[in-house]
């Protein structure tokens, strides 16, 4: 298990890596990064867990966050995955 978070860390720090173009000496800060996301992820995910059964009646659902630009100004939005990852999400273009 353990093999298999830091295989998950090691890919998100190389997709943060990339997406602040590839700069020479910031490893450590894109591992802690990324490691910080997949704690985050991790956590959540054990409280929605642990939540379980049924719903209230009278709840309702909140509504979806709309996706966070990039943090390098490249006008991309992110979006979040089912693991927490924050992967780039590529423009739309408008249809003819």
């Amino acid at each position: 298990m353990d093999q298999d978070i830091e295989n998950r860390i090691r890919e998100r720090a190389y997709e943060i890596w990339e997406e602040e173009g590839r700069p020479e000496g910031r490893e450590a800060q894109h591992w802690q990064q990324a490691a910080g996301e997949i704690a985050d992820a991790q956590r959540e995910s054990r409280e929605t867990a642990g939540k379980g059964g049924a719903k209230p009646s009278g709840t309702t659902r909140k509504k979806a966050a709309k996706p966070a630009a990039a943090a390098d100004g490249s006008g991309k939005t992110v979006a979040k995955t089912k693991t927490g990852i924050r992967k780039p999400r590529a423009k739309k273009t408008p249809s003819s």
